[in-house]
């Protein structure tokens, strides 16, 4: 840029629909000017590209560290808040929101990738007549079978499958529930933002901010009994689940579950790592805590 900054080129194909979709976030991102949203440098007024600051890191990339810092999770979720809750203002949706899209810009969490939105109706392109629209498993139900039917809670669905997908670590499925732990903190903000039916999720970003824990120093913030660990691993078992992630959950735990495993040895905790078919991580964790009782 005129700064001597590197910038990212977007180059839409050139088939209809993406120049549209290219006019589209063109026209999104000169509404939407926000620090929490990806800043438009420049662009061609036929939509054949434009210029965006380069990201430093996605999401999907980094989401680790969100992970194993209760604070990142929470800077990255009131980022996106404030993203969404501006262009909802403005009348904006997303319609598109996944951790593919959420970037890291000048030291702080942007939201990219508006050629899905949905534009206020005085944008002459602002209706799609595509009958599905967003990323599965991300997107909201509505907007993958009748996106000009979203609104704002649309968006809140794709923001609760984020933090499920940060705190569990499992990616989450179409047509399913986000897997949580009931223990877990963000477990209330999940379960509200991710009903399947619009009518039962919070009518506005707002209103889902009030569900986020106060005071979480970490994901996983609160001690985990051996007992629970025990169960907790049946009991997914059981359901069919993917153990793994939730496991991988607690391994910031694992000095409590060792101190609890030697003080009152609980069989059921080798029987679950013999007979429980586990990922490398559960596997590992199992075996630590099974090796000193």
């Amino acid at each position: 840029d005129p700064e001597g900054n590197y910038v990212a080129i977007k180059l839409p194909d050139p088939d209809d629909g993406a120049r549209r979709r290219g006019l589209r976030e063109i026209d999104a991102l000169k509404e939407l000017a926000n620090p929490n949203i990806i800043r438009l440098i420049d662009h061609a007024d036929d939509g054949t590209w434009f210029a965006m600051p380069r990201a430093e890191a996605k999401l999907d990339v980094v989401a680790d560290l969100a992970r194993i810092d209760g604070s990142k999770l929470a800077e990255i979720v009131q980022a996106i808040a404030d993203a969404l809750h501006h262009a909802h203002i403005e009348g904006f949706l997303h319609r598109d929101l996944s951790p593919s899209n959420v970037l890291r810009v000048d030291d702080r969490w942007v939201v990219a990738d508006w050629g899905l939105a949905k534009l206020p109706p005085e944008f002459s392109h602002s209706a799609m007549t595509k009958s599905g629209l967003g990323t599965a498993p991300w997107a909201s139900p509505e907007v993958l079978s009748s996106p000009n039917t979203a609104d704002q809670r649309s968006d809140l669905f794709s923001l609760g499958r984020i933090v499920g997908w940060l705190v569990a670590g499992q990616t989450p499925e179409v047509n399913r529930p986000t897997v949580m732990l009931p223990t877990s903190p963000w477990y209330e903000f999940v379960r509200t933002a991710t009903q399947f039916s619009p009518g039962d999720r919070p009518a506005s970003i707002v209103e889902l901010m009030n569900l986020v824990p106060r005071g979480v120093e970490s994901v996983a913030a609160r001690p985990i009994a051996i007992t629970e660990f025990s169960q907790l691993l049946w009991t997914i078992h059981m359901s069919e689940g993917n153990p793994t992630s939730l496991i991988v959950a607690y391994a910031g735990h694992g000095s409590e579950i060792e101190r609890l495993a030697l003080a009152s040895p609980i069989p059921e905790v080798e029987r679950l790592a013999m007979s429980v078919t586990l990922g490398r991580a559960a596997d590992q964790i199992a075996e630590h805590v099974v090796a000193r009782m």
